[in-house]
C-alpha cells in the first residue's frame, strides 16, 4: 500500500543538561549523565526503559521499501561540496547520540553511552561505548572522534566551520573518552550540537582521500550499509545484521525494512507519475498544486494508492516568491509592488487549496 505524506521540521532549541542517574568515574568538577537535555527536563525515558512508546518492539524484519529523488548524484561523500551526494547516505552513519519523535529535546546515548559536562559549562566529555563498531570490524575509538571533528572543519563543506565555531578544540582522553573545550559557556546548544555529529572512520579515511568526490562505498557505523550503486540512476541500502547497536533504547524496534532503496527521476512531474504507475512507494508531497490537481486517479479511488495529510502544530518553512533586490529592476519598490498586484492570489489559493 502507497501512502502520501506530508513532511515537518522540528527546530532546536538551546540547551541544559540534565543530571540524572549519576554514573561512576565522573571526572572532578564534572557532572555525569546518561543523557543530554533541554532545560534541566527530566528525559521521558529513564534508564532501565524498554523501547520507545511508538515502535513495536518485536515488529519483524524484512521487505524492500522503494523511495524517488529528484536529479542525480555523482558521489557517495555527504560531508563536502564538491559533487551532489547520493540520497539517504544518512542511514549507514550514526551520531554521538540520538533523539527520539517523542522527546525531540532530548538525546539519548548512541555511540557515546553517557557525558560528563563541566560544571562551568565549557567543555563535555563522551564516553563512547565500548561494543561501538565500525561496519568492517573494527572498534569506533576517540581517535575518530577527534578525526571527524577537525576533518569536518578543515576539509568538509564550509557549512561544518560554522556550526562548530564555538567549539575551541577535541582532544582524546583515552581510547573511549573525547573532550570537547568550548571558546565559552555561552551557547548553551553545543552539548546538543556535538552530540548530533556523524562520525567518520580514522583508519579508512587514511587510506582514502576525504576531500575528493567517489563513488567507492565508504565505511560506516549504522544500521545500513550501501547495497547497489548505480551511478546517478539509483542506490539502495541493506540493513546490517550485525548491527552493534540495534538493541539500544533509540533503535529497538526501527530498521524493519531489509533494504530501502531510492530511485533517480529527472524532475517533480516525472516522479509524480513513476508513483502513480507503482515504481516506488511513499511521497512526502510539499507543492499544493500538485496534491490539489494530480492525485484524482483511480488508484487513489480505490484505495490502492492512500493519500492522507498528518496535522501538526509545529513551525515550517514557507512558499513564496522572493525578489533579489540586489538585481537593478527588483530594487524599485514600484516594480516589486506591481508584482504583487499581478499575482492572482485569490484564484492560486481556490485552485491549489
Amino acid at each position: 500500500m502507497k501512502r502520501l505524506v506530508y513532511t515537518f521540521i522540528v527546530f532546536s532549541l538551546a540547551i541544559n543538561l540534565y543530571n540524572i542517574n549519576a554514573i561512576a568515574s565522573c571526572l572532578d568538577g564534572y557532572v555525569c549523565s546518561k543523557y543530554i537535555s533541554l532545560f534541566n527536563a527530566a528525559p521521558k525515558y529513564p534508564v532501565g526503559s524498554k523501547n520507545l512508546d511508538y515502535v513495536k518492539p518485536d515488529a519483524p524484519k524484512g521487505g524492500v521499501i522503494k523511495y524517488a529523488a529528484t536529479g542525480t548524484y555523482d558521489s557517495l561523500n555527504p560531508f563536502i561540496l564538491k559533487g551532489v551526494s547520493a540520497a539517504g547516505m544518512s542511514y549507514i552513519y550514526d551520531s554521538l547520540m540520538a533523539s527520539t519523535l517523542d522527546d525531540i529535546f532530548t538525546r539519548y546515548p548512541l555511540i557515546a553511552e553517557s557525558v560528563m559536562t563541566a560544571k562551568d559549562g565549557k567543555s563535555i566529555i563522551f564516553v563512547i561505548n565500548k561494543n561501538a563498531k565500525w561496519h568492517d570490524g573494527k572498534s569506533i575509538t576517540a581517535d575518530d572522534v577527534v578525526f571527524t571533528f577537525y576533518t569536518l572543519i578543515e576539509k568538509g563543506n564550509p557549512v561544518y566551520a560554522s556550526y562548530y565555531a564555538d567549539i575551541e578544540k577535541a582532544e582524546k582522553i583515552d581510547d573511549l573518552k573525547v573532550k570537547f573545550t568550548f571558546k565559552n559557556n555561552e551557547n548553551r546548544e553545543l552539548p546538543i550540537i556535538v552530540s548530533e555529529m556523524s562520525i567518520l572512520p580514522k583508519h579508512y579515511y587514511e587510506k582514502h582521500k576525504f576531500d575528493k568526490t567517489t563513488l567507492k562505498k565508504p565505511v560506516g557505523s549504522s544500521a545500513y550499509k550501501i547495497g547497489k550503486v548505480d551511478a546517478g540512476r539509483s542506490i539502495s541500502y541493506v540493513l546490517n545484521e550485525d548491527y552493534w547497536a540495534k538493541d539500544l533504547l533509540v533503535n529497538k524496534g526501527r530498521f524493519n525494512f531489509k533494504e530501502i532503496s531510492y530511485d533517480y527521476y529527472r524532475d517533480d512531474t516525472v516522479s509524480v507519475e513513476a508513483l502513480k504507475s507503482g515504481s516506488y512507494d511513499i511521497r512526502a508531497e510539499n507543492i499544493a498544486r500538485i496534491w490539489q490537481t494530480a492525485y484524482n486517479i483511480d488508484a487513489v479511488k480505490q484505495g490502492r494508492i492512500v493519500k492522507s495529510e498528518i496535522p501538526h502544530d509545529l513551525p515550517t518553512g514557507m512558499q513564496c516568491f522572493v525578489m533579489n533586490m540586489r538585481k537593478e529592476k527588483f530594487n524599485d519598490i514600484n516594480v516589486r509592488k506591481a508584482l504583487e498586484l499581478a499575482f492572482d492570489f485569490e484564484w492560486s489559493r481556490s485552485e491549489e487549496h
